[in-house]
């Protein structure tokens, strides 16, 4: 049986998607990949932009975002300057062969540009970003990794999963996604840690944060240690994951009442 279509996108957020991918120099700031379905020429426009529009109105695959862009008003066409149908096969194979680097610069360059309008607005009184590890999709395995050069390769499935750190800023209401760094195969969250805080600040400096949350999935000394080298404050949990110092943390802090807090400074 067939799916429902996903929930349409209203015409207010939908306007507001449009500016902001015209805005967007994807011709520019996107290196058209080589595929199996030959030439793509002016297509890579129209294969994002029918993505982007999908992911907002929740499709959960491209076959979804293939049925929207089949359904959609002759109004909401114009307005995205989509064509046509756009079909799945030709949009999973060029969005999975954009060079990632590439496709985090432009998400930093729509970030800065909201900043830079004003759009960003905090409802804290300290820049906030909190960091959490990601299984972003799910592909089969293709021997030469040219679709998914950075996924871990499950031995049992043949299938693969790109690990990334996501990046979320939550000290404004919009809560926007500011980065999505790829985890090596040959690393995890806890030693790819560093690396995230410098990607960071070479895309932001300290434009948007001041202080790192991170759940127990990068919590240790030698992390605490790597925030505090780069003159920011960190928040992170404690969880039964790790025994010893929730025992200590529980030894220390478990008798102190939630309003109080303890500071130590060490040279």
């Amino acid at each position: 049986m067939q799916r429902e279509a996903p929930s349409r996108v209203d015409r207010r957020q939908l306007g507001h998607l449009a500016v902001e991918i015209d805005q967007m120099d994807i011709e520019n700031d996107l290196t058209e990949p080589r595929t199996k379905i030959g030439n793509i020429a002016n297509k890579l426009r129209l294969i994002v932009t029918a993505t982007l529009v999908g992911i907002h109105a929740g499709c959960r695959s491209f076959a979804d975002m293939e049925r929207m862009t089949a359904n959609l008003s002759a109004s909401a066409r114009k307005l995205l300057h989509l064509t046509g149908r756009v079909a799945d096969t030709s949009a999973s194979d060029v969005i999975v062969r954009l060079n990632v680097n590439e496709l985090r610069n432009v998400l930093r360059k729509r970030i800065l540009a909201a900043l830079r309008g004003k759009r960003l607005q905090p409802d804290f009184p300290l820049g906030v970003v909190s960091l959490d590890g990601k299984g972003t999709g799910t592909f089969l395995h293709d021997p030469e990794g040219a679709k998914v050069p950075c996924a871990q390769i499950n031995a049992e499935t043949g299938k693969a999963v790109v690990r990334t750190i996501t990046a979320c800023l939550v000290s404004t209401p919009a809560r926007p996604c500011i980065d999505m760094h790829p985890v090596p195969k040959e690393n995890n969250e806890m030693s790819t840690f560093a690396a995230v805080l410098d990607a960071l600040l070479g895309a932001y400096a300290r434009k948007l944060f001041q202080v790192v949350m991170y759940d127990a999935g990068a919590v240790s000394l030698a992390n605490a240690c790597e925030v505090i080298k780069r003159s920011l404050d960190y928040v992170f949990v404690l969880n039964a994951n790790q025994p010893t110092l929730l025992a200590e943390a529980t030894r220390l802090l478990g008798s102190k009442a939630l309003d109080t807090a303890q500071s130590k400074t060490t040279d």
